[in-house]
């Protein structure tokens, strides 16, 4: 087998079919590519956009459970010592 089945080379390099290079001019490829890269950047923004969602979501649980235990603590202690 050859063309697009070629596995991707150790060095990141990709074969395409004959079909898809026929007949495309080096500005409809530098188009697709800038397009792809685009698209990639989007996605990744969006991504960063949840992980930072979730990340600070996160921080706050974690602030909330340390009052929590605070508070607690701090309870316990204050009727420990009253007695």
């Amino acid at each position: 087998m050859g063309g697009e089945h070629t596995p991707i080379g150790k060095d990141g390099t990709v074969d395409i079919s004959p079909s898809a290079r026929f007949c495309i001019s080096e500005a409809e490829i530098v188009t697709a590519l800038y397009k792809g890269v685009k698209l990639l950047k989007e996605k990744e923004d969006e991504l960063n956009k949840w992980l930072f969602f979730i990340l600070k979501s996160y921080i706050y649980l974690l602030y909330l459970f340390i009052i929590f235990i605070f508070k607690y603590y701090s309870f316990i202690y204050y009727y420990k010592n009253d007695i």
